[in-house]
């Protein structure tokens, strides 16, 4: 899926995160909401670093699963 979506699994005991992505994560899309309390997919393509959404969510971990030719956006964006 391509839109911005949020997973809550309610196990408080797991920790949370942000994750930035392009079509190459979508093999595992589904493995890293089983393995956190809360996991808040950024829509697909969107690279820009959204202050706002990390400041709200305080998450554990901001993610980055991106191919190698769409690393430079994450730079110049």
């Amino acid at each position: 899926t391509t839109e911005e979506k949020t997973f809550n699994t309610n196990r408080s005991n797991l920790p949370s995160c942000v994750v930035y992505r392009d079509s190459y994560s979508a093999a595992i899309y589904d493995l890293i909401p089983e393995r956190m309390n809360k996991t808040h997919y950024i829509g697909m393509w969107s690279y820009g670093w959204q202050p706002w959404t990390i400041n709200n969510e305080k998450p554990d971990y901001v993610i980055y699963i991106v191919s190698e030719w769409n690393a430079k956006e994450i730079v110049f964006n």
